[in-house]
């Protein structure tokens, strides 16, 4: 369970630094790094509407893409949006009986 902990920390991060380099490369980059830290329940509309826009769930809830987010260039890392491809990493997981709940 350790080894979970520490994918979804670094899951968040990676989303976070994801966010913050399309903001930079749009024009809109904050003089000061995020204080938000890895695992924080803080809400990301931006992040929300990447995965909604692609049938995802992200944070639970699935919302719209706004006029602001959408202007927001995809990180495409080897031909892929990175983002959208994080949805599947983990789909092997579901298929370890020790991490599927059932009931």
């Amino acid at each position: 369970m350790d080894s979970l902990m520490v994918l979804r920390s670094s899951t968040v991060a990676t989303v976070e630094s994801i966010l913050e380099w399309r903001k930079f490369v749009k024009g809109g980059a904050k003089k000061e790094p995020s204080k938000s830290r890895p695992g924080s329940s803080n809400s990301r509309p931006e992040v929300e509407s990447e995965f909604a826009s692609t049938g995802g769930n992200a944070g639970g809830q699935a919302s719209d893409e706004t006029e602001d987010t959408a202007a927001l260039p995809p990180f495409v890392w080897e031909g892929r949006n990175y983002l959208r491809k994080m949805r599947t990493d983990t789909d092997f997981l579901a298929d370890v009986p020790q991490l599927v709940r059932l009931g």
